[in-house]
């Protein structure tokens, strides 16, 4: 009786573990599907300016006196910038994989509250 109940528990942790994969395969596709399609809005045009690499860190300190994003965004996409290029696609990138990261991270945060 006690091997039928750990397979069964056993079951459930492979079943979400596949659901979450599905979930994030979804996010993914749904993020990167014509990433660069729309034109920038004014906050993303924003971004790209003060994130620009040839921008020095004090000059996006001084930029963040005024704006609302979160500093590390900034800090972030800069140097994503510097890694991968200063192109449209990766300046949305970043902001898709940040945002896939936050769904896993949220799957993890339930199982935390649950147990």
């Amino acid at each position: 009786m006690k091997n039928f109940m750990t397979g069964q528990k056993y079951e459930l942790i492979k079943n979400t573990n596949v659901l979450l994969i599905g979930i994030v395969l979804i996010a993914i596709v749904s993020r990167l599907f014509n990433l660069t399609y729309q034109s920038y809005w004014y906050d993303e045009l924003y971004i790209m300016d003060v994130s620009n690499p040839i921008h020095s860190v004090s000059d996006i300190l001084e930029a963040m006196k005024v704006e609302f994003h979160p500093p590390l965004h900034f800090f972030g996409i800069r140097y994503f910038f510097k890694v991968f290029g200063y192109t449209d696609f990766t300046g949305r990138l970043f902001s898709a994989i940040i945002g896939v990261c936050g769904i896993i991270a949220m799957y993890f945060f339930g199982i935390e509250i649950k147990n």
